[in-house]
C-alpha cells in the first residue's frame, strides 16, 4: 500500500516539474521566429528534394538504360531510409543537440547530391540518392521540429503549422523547378 502512494507522489512531482520546465519557454523574440524560418525552408528544401525526386525518373530511365523497378528502387530507398533514421535522430538529437545533430544530417543529405550527381551507374545511385539522400533527410528532421519547441509554449501549434507548411510548399515549387 505504502509503495502504491510513493510512487503516485512520484508521479505527481514528475509531472507538476515537467509543466513547469514546459511553461518557462519564452514564446517568441526574433531568434525564435528565425527558428521557425529555418525549419519552414528546411521543409521547403528537404521535403521538396524527397518529394519532387519522381521527376527524374524518364531522364534516369534514359540515363542508366534501366527500366522503371530499377529507377523506382532510389526513391524507395530514400523514403525508406528517411522515415527508419527516427530512432539515429532521436539519439543523436538527445546526444549531441539540435545544432550538430542538423550539420551532420545536412552534411550526409548535401554529400549524397553531389555525389549522386556523379553517379556512374544504377547502383552507386542506391547508396548515393537512396541512403545518404534519405539519411541527411532523416536526421535533419526532428531537430528542426525539437529546435522550435524550445522557443514556444503557447503558440506552439500554430508555429509548428507554420514550419510543417514548408512540407507542401516545397513539393508544389521544386517539382516544375526540377523538371524545367
Amino acid at each position: 500500500f505504502r509503495l502504491k502512494r510513493i510512487q503516485s507522489l512520484c508521479r505527481w512531482i514528475s509531472k507538476k516539474q515537467m509543466a513547469e520546465e514546459i511553461s518557462n519557454g519564452p514564446d517568441g523574440g526574433l531568434w525564435a521566429w528565425l527558428a521557425v524560418f529555418g525549419c519552414f525552408m528546411g521543409n521547403v528544401i528537404g521535403d521538396g528534394v524527397m518529394y519532387s525526386f519522381g521527376v527524374f525518373i524518364p531522364k534516369l530511365k534514359e540515363h542508366f538504360n534501366a527500366g522503371s523497378f530499377e529507377i523506382s528502387v532510389v526513391t524507395s530507398l530514400q523514403m525508406g531510409v528517411t522515415f527508419a533514421s527516427g530512432p539515429l535522430a532521436s539519439f543523436l538529437t538527445s546526444g549531441l543537440g539540435w545544432r550538430v545533430t542538423t550539420i551532420i544530417g545536412s552534411v550526409i543529405g548535401a554529400a549524397g547530391l553531389m555525389l549522386s550527381a556523379v553517379a556512374p551507374n544504377i547502383y552507386i545511385l542506391y547508396i548515393t540518392a537512396g541512403v545518404l539522400i534519405g539519411l541527411g533527410l532523416g536526421i535533419i528532421y526532428l531537430p528542426r521540429l525539437d529546435c522550435i519547441t524550445q522557443y514556444f509554449t503557447k503558440k506552439r501549434p500554430i508555429v509548428t503549422g507554420l514550419a510543417i507548411c514548408g512540407s507542401g510548399i516545397g513539393t508544389f515549387i521544386f517539382a516544375p523547378l526540377t523538371d524545367w
